[in-house]
């Protein structure tokens, strides 16, 4: 059985044993040197962190809203764009398509209607659904 710290040698299968019984010189100089790099990279991970979140939390609020359009707008935008991500309300929004070209393959087109600035319900074009899972309505 081996014990200690041993170190592989080039040759396979060859240890040497490691002594660790002399004090390293340099150790106090080491932790020093980690003590202050751990000091000035804590503050840039939990800036990193904050951003990263701040990013997630972003996408809801940076779309579109439908109610900033007429009806007629929010139409003739999703038929000159072909999809668009639109926002319904501050956290609910959902992508619209011209036709079912702007869908995936095994996806088929619904119409959908939305409020618009003057009218709660304008149809302005379709969302992709799955239709053998019934997209969840019909």
């Amino acid at each position: 059985m081996l014990r200690g710290l041993y170190l592989l040698r080039a040759d396979p299968g060859e240890f040497l044993p490691v002594r660790n019984d002399r004090p390293e010189p340099s150790v106090v100089k080491e932790d020093a040197v980690k003590t202050c790099t751990t000091r000035r990279v804590r503050p840039a991970i939990g800036l990193v962190i904050v951003a990263g979140l701040a990013a997630l939390a972003e996408p809801a609020a940076a779309q579109t809203q439908s109610r900033s359009f007429t009806c007629t707008q929010a139409a003739a935008l999703i038929q000159s764009k072909g999809a668009v991500v639109l926002a319904t309300s501050p956290t609910l929004y959902d992508r619209y398509v011209r036709d079912r070209t702007f869908c995936v393959y095994d996806q088929d087109t619904r119409p959908e209607w939305v409020p618009t600035r003057d009218n709660p319900q304008c149809f302005i074009g379709y969302s992709c659904y799955v239709p053998y899972r019934d997209g969840g309505r019909r």
